[in-house]
Order: C-alpha cells, then sequence, then structure tokens
C-alpha cells in the first residue's frame, strides 16, 4: 500500500487556502500563506508544504502564531524598513516585507527590510523569486530556535539559520540557493527517525562533544542542551550561522540565540519571535538587464557543459532540480503523505474533514 496520494495541483492549492481562512487568517491574506506552502509541495520540499499545517494549526491554538496580526512599521527611509511582525503569520509577513523591499528597490537601487517578531516563514527561497520575477536580485535571512553549537564548543546556541540567495537568468528558471547552516536538516533526522534510520557520526555532538546519533531525541535534547547540532564546513559554517543571527536581531533589535527557545516557567510555548532580513537590488541601477542575464546564464551553462566525474552523466545549477520537479508535479500531481492526512483527520472540525474527504476523492 502507497504511504502517500497523488493530488491534483489546483485542489491541494484550494485545499490550502480554505485551512488558513479557517485557521483565522484574513481571506485577503490567505493565499500569501497557500502559495508559500504550494511552492514548497511543487519543487518537492516536502517537509515545508502540506506537512506543516497540522503543526501551524497547534501553534495557532497553543497561541504561539497569531493568524490576523497586522504588522507595524517600526522605522522606515527611502531604501530601508524595520518591521515589527507582532507574532504574526510569517510568510504573510515575509512576503510582504519581501515587497516592500522590492519596491524600495525598484524607485532607490535597493531595498533593505528588517523584521522582528516573527515566526517559521517556510523556504527561504520562495521570497528571492518574488525580486528575481521583477528582474532583481533577492536575498533572504533567518534565525531559528537554537541548535547549532559554536566550533569547539557543545552548548548549542544558534540556530539552523537558513538563508538564500535568487537572481534572473535566461535558462527558464532563477538562480536559486536556499540551504541551512546543519549538516543536515531537523526535519531530515525526523523522517529518518520514523524510517528506524539512525543518524549519521559527525552530523550532531551531545554535551561532552561525543558524536550523537539518536534521532528519536535529537528534538528534546537540543532543547534541554544535551545534544547540538553541527554547521556544515565547520568553523566556516559556524561563522555563516552567526552572521544571519546578527543580520536576523541586531539590526531590528530582535530576540536571538537561546532567547528563541520561548518557553514560559510553566513549560508552555510561546511566540518565538523570529527575525528576518530581506535585500532587494535593482539590477537595472547597475547594469542593463539583458546583459546581467547573458553573463549568469553563460556562467551557469559552462558549469553544465564543464566535465563530469566517470558514472555522472549531469551536472545540475542550484534551482534547476527544483524546476524539473515543479514542471512533473504541475502536470501530474503533488504527492501528499498518508500520514499528513492522518494528522490533519486527528483536528476535530467537520467542516475540515469534509474537505479532506474532497480533496483526496480520486
Amino acid at each position: 500500500m502507497q504511504n502517500y496520494k497523488i493530488i491534483q495541483v489546483q485542489k491541494v492549492e484550494s485545499f490550502l487556502k480554505e485551512f488558513f481562512i479557517m485557521l483565522g487568517v484574513p481571506e485577503e491574506d490567505s493565499h500569501f500563506c497557500s502559495e508559500a506552502l504550494l511552492s514548497a509541495d511543487l519543487q518537492g520540499f516536502d517537509s515545508h508544504g502540506m506537512d506543516l499545517l497540522r503543526t501551524y494549526y497547534d501553534k495557532v491554538k497553543e497561541g504561539v502564531k497569531f493568524p490576523n496580526r497586522k504588522w507595524q512599521i517600526l522605522k522606515e527611509t527611502e531604501t530601508t524598513a524595520t518591521i515589527d511582525g507582532r507574532y504574526g503569520m510569517g510568510q504573510i509577513i515575509s512576503h510582504k516585507a519581501m515587497d516592500l523591499a522590492v519596491k524600495k528597490a525598484r524607485k532607490s537601487g535597493l531595498g533593505a527590510v528588517a523584521v522582528r517578531n516573527s515566526n517559521h516563514l517556510g523556504i527561504a527561497g520562495y521570497y528571492t523569486n518574488i525580486a528575481t520575477k521583477e528582474n532583481m536580485i533577492g536575498w533572504v535571512f533567518s534565525n531559528a530556535a537554537p541548535a547549532i553549537a559554536p566550533t569547539y564548543g557543545v552548548d548549542p546556541l544558534l540556530g539552523t539559520n537558513p538563508l538564500a540567495f535568487g537572481a534572473p537568468t535566461n535558462l527558464g528558471f532563477p538562480f536559486i540557493i536556499d540551504f541551512a547552516i546543519s549538516i543536515v536538516r531537523k526535519n531530515d533526522i525526523d523522517r529518518r527517525a520514523k524510517r528506524g534510520e539512525p543518524m549519521k557520526e559527525g552530523w550532531a555532538i551531545d554535551q561532552n562533544g561525543n558524536s550523537y546519533t539518536d534521532g528519536l531525541k535529537l528534538r528534546d535534547d537540543v532543547k534541554a542542551g544535551r545534544a547540538s547540532l553541527l554547521p556544515f564546513g565547520a568553523h566556516r559554517g559556524y561563522g555563516l550561522a552567526t552572521l544571519v543571527e546578527v543580520l536576523c536581531a541586531s539590526l531590528q533589535g530582535g530576540a536571538y540565540m537561546q532567547d528563541l527557545h520561548k518557553i514560559n516557567q510553566d513549560g508552555k510555548p510561546i511566540s518565538h519571535g523570529f527575525g528576518h532580513f530581506f535585500l532587494a537590488i535593482n539590477i537595472e541601477s547597475f547594469i542593463d538587464v539583458n546583459t546581467f542575464k547573458n553573463i549568469i546564464t553563460d556562467i551557469m551553462r559552462k558549469l553544465q557543459s564543464s566535465r563530469k566525474i566517470p558514472g555522472y552523466d549531469r551536472i545540475y545549477i542550484a534551482g534547476e532540480k527544483e524546476n524539473e520537479t515543479q514542471k512533473i508535479r504541475l502536470e501530474n500531481g503533488i504527492p501528499v503523505k498518508m500520514s499528513t492526512i492522518k494528522a490533519l483527520r486527528e483536528i476535530n472540525n467537520a467542516k475540515l474533514s469534509t474537505r479532506i474527504d474532497e480533496l483526496i476523492k480520486t
């Protein structure tokens, strides 16, 4: 028996929008949330698509996320803005923040927006694409709950702190890099643990600096300071994670490091207050867009056509696999795990149950 069901894109899109409206997101803002999660599912980032719905539901009910909160502009210039997200939905805050950065870049060449008191934004690369569609370069940074230890340290102090860069090309898709700083993502460890697969040596350490491989206990042990993930590239990744933490806390006066655990004294969770930083660069302010696209496309094609290691017949560039996955899923549908459907069914809501039945109906 398959552990997933293929569902047509239009049905998933409609379900996502209705889900967020049910959750309390204003109808005029619901598409920001639904489109971000749909984009993740289309590109193959399944852990950041429909898989997140039950978690988001729980966070709203716990009072960690506030689906109808409006942000507040704390400070603004022609090229910059500082935003307080007031613990609203990360997708709404992030989409509007990049929109604002693009608007400023269109007028002044550069646009930078610093955000505090936000929530999980999903895949960072989604927001760079807002800039690339306007023939601009986009940068996105976000801090996260502490999980990574500094080099030669054992305490989980820095988040996995994702960052993304996007630029337009002539290839039919933008060049987008999007990654977290840890060697492996916590979601990947969770999936391996559920399948009974251990973590690999060198992914994490315990409080004595020894290798840690218990994926089932990882999240709890990281929260308790008994384990830490390791950054890729050793001290280089540590430096990069610190850079993201600075951009996502210092410029906006936001929470950072252990303050992002956000657990009350009674053990109940409260809003994380994640910080983000968005940068849009108007290419036209530097050079003709077509010239830029011709050069970046030539770079990509030379990489693709370079000599291969024996046994490999193809070299990919960032964004290429995701673009191909999206084409396939747009035509054939999105694989939705039955465990995701089961988790949503466990929510005691008659209207939601009806919509789930409609969603999985062939």
